[in-house]
């Protein structure tokens, strides 16, 4: 009863779009060298690189892949999946690490930059996901954390790591590209494509 009350108590709701629009997006400018053309001069960023691309121009291929790496339940799931869920609490107790997190916490999480390891922010987590997946739709939260994940060499989302690993767009990426950029974040260090590509390989096929 004392837990039914404390969930009860926990403020599940998240101005995710507030968040989402205060990111920091990378700047482009641009020149005429001719008055027929326009070419791009330099970009400009703070300490976050992330050029936002909508959800409808973002390869099937990298959506498949980070469903498949990160939470294959996704579509049928209310943003828990009790399956992983469980079993990260088994895990907990046994003093071993499991990746319970959704792709739906995953995005709360790089949101707020809440990552506490404790059991308020995680039942805070738990809550504000039920919620995020009443309030948007499965493919408008996908969008926004594919827009948000770090993908190592300061790129936030996957524009800006297809850019920089491929010299393409997001929408453009092949399959074995798609699996080089899912395989990144489970530890963007130790899997970056440039620094660590044996790892990375490895994780990708």
């Amino acid at each position: 009863s004392v837990f039914l009350v404390y969930m009860n108590n926990i403020d599940a709701e998240l101005d995710v779009a507030t968040l989402a629009g205060g990111l920091g997006l990378t700047t482009k400018i641009y020149y005429n060298p001719t008055t027929d053309n326009e070419e791009e001069l330099l970009r400009l960023h703070g300490t976050e690189n992330r050029i936002w691309v909508d959800g409808k121009n973002i390869s099937p291929n990298i959506k498949k892949a980070f469903i498949a790496i990160e939470d294959h339940r996704f579509y049928e799931h209310c943003g828990i999946d009790p399956k992983r869920l469980f079993g990260a609490v088994l895990n907990f107790f046994g003093g071993k690490s499991y990746g319970g997190s959704t792709i739906t916490q995953q995005l709360i999480k790089n949101l707020t930059g809440e990552n506490q390891v404790t059991v308020k922010r995680k039942l805070t987590e738990i809550m504000r996901a039920l919620h995020l997946e009443k309030t948007y739709c499965k493919d408008d939260i996908l969008e926004m954390y594919l827009n948000n994940v770090y993908l190592s060499s300061g790129c936030f989302g996957v524009e800006t790591a297809c850019e920089k690993y491929f010299g393409k767009s997001a929408s453009e990426v092949s399959l074995t590209e798609a699996a080089t950029l899912a395989a990144i974040v489970q530890n963007p260090s130790y899997y970056d494509p440039i620094k660590k590509s044996e790892n990375n390989k490895a994780r990708r096929q």
